[in-house]
């Protein structure tokens, strides 16, 4: 799977078996931020998805876990997502918006284990931001598949929200 998504995206796969680096704690690319230009979908009642952008700030190199390569981020981002619904009831027209603004902010927790795949948690809120701010809980987990030094696929699977995107590490 892995050698067809490189050359569906004209990248060389990688020969051999990846190197397992999970119980090598700080082992993992190191950047001062991780910039995600993303399609997401999801949200809350009536909205779907939209584009979006995350920037995640790695805080600590070694995380949680002495004994293996984790590391924790704070993230912060823009999502839009556009209304679906038609804003008709039963013939009527109601009152209703057509976009809707939110900012996640979360804490990234990274699980690299080998230089091309890591995993992380993201527990956190999101701000929704039309018509009204509102709080909201923002929970999800994701994986990457990293290209080369700079770029990753970057899945995420959540609630309220999904996201794939690239990842640039700088």
């Amino acid at each position: 799977m892995v050698a067809a998504l490189c050359v569906a995206l004209g990248l060389p796969p990688h020969a051999g078996a990846a190197e397992n680096l999970i119980e090598r704690p700080g082992a993992h690319t190191q950047y001062v931020v991780e910039l995600e230009p993303h399609l997401s979908a999801g949200g809350y009642v009536g909205f779907v998805g939209g584009p979006g952008v995350r920037a995640t700030f790695p805080i600590v190199s070694r995380g949680f876990i002495d004994n293996l390569n984790d590391s924790i981020g704070i993230g912060v981002g823009a999502d839009v997502f556009f209304n679906a619904d038609l804003c008709h009831s039963h013939g009527t027209v109601r009152k209703c918006h057509d976009t809707d603004f939110a900012i996640p902010v979360v804490m990234q927790w990274n699980f690299w284990f080998t230089r091309e795949w890591s995993a992380f948690g993201e527990p956190g809120v999101m701000l929704s931001v039309a018509p009204h701010v509102v709080p909201r809980v923002n929970l999800a987990v994701g994986g990457r598949y990293q290209m080369n030094e700079l770029m990753t696929l970057t899945l995420r699977l959540g609630f309220p929200t999904a996201s794939f995107g690239v990842s640039f590490l700088l």
